[in-house]
């Protein structure tokens, strides 16, 4: 247990990351249920640009799928950069 005198921290980096919550936590899937995820926070201290951050991306998606023919990514392709955080390294995308 902390003490008011300790200091303590959330390790963000792993957030979202544990396979006893979140069930296959390394895989990608936009329609997954279960626990919200952690990425703005929660409570008092919820990031106030959540919202802007969903409709750019809802946008961003939405314009991809609207301009590009079958997208695929090419699976033996994927890498991820050592990092703190989850930071795609390469994701080769193959197009029609």
């Amino acid at each position: 247990m902390a003490r008011c005198t300790h200091a303590c921290a959330a390790m963000l980096g792993s957030a979202n990351r544990d396979p006893a919550v979140f069930v296959d936590p390394g895989r990608f899937d936009v329609a997954r249920k279960g626990p919200p995820h952690l990425a703005f926070g929660g409570g008092e201290h919820y990031c106030l640009g959540h919202q802007l951050a969903r409709l750019d991306t809802r946008a961003a998606i939405g314009e991809f799928v609207r301009r590009v023919e079958r997208p695929a990514i090419v699976e033996r392709g994927v890498a991820w950069s050592p990092s703190f955080f989850r930071v795609l390294g390469a994701l080769p995308v193959r197009f029609g």
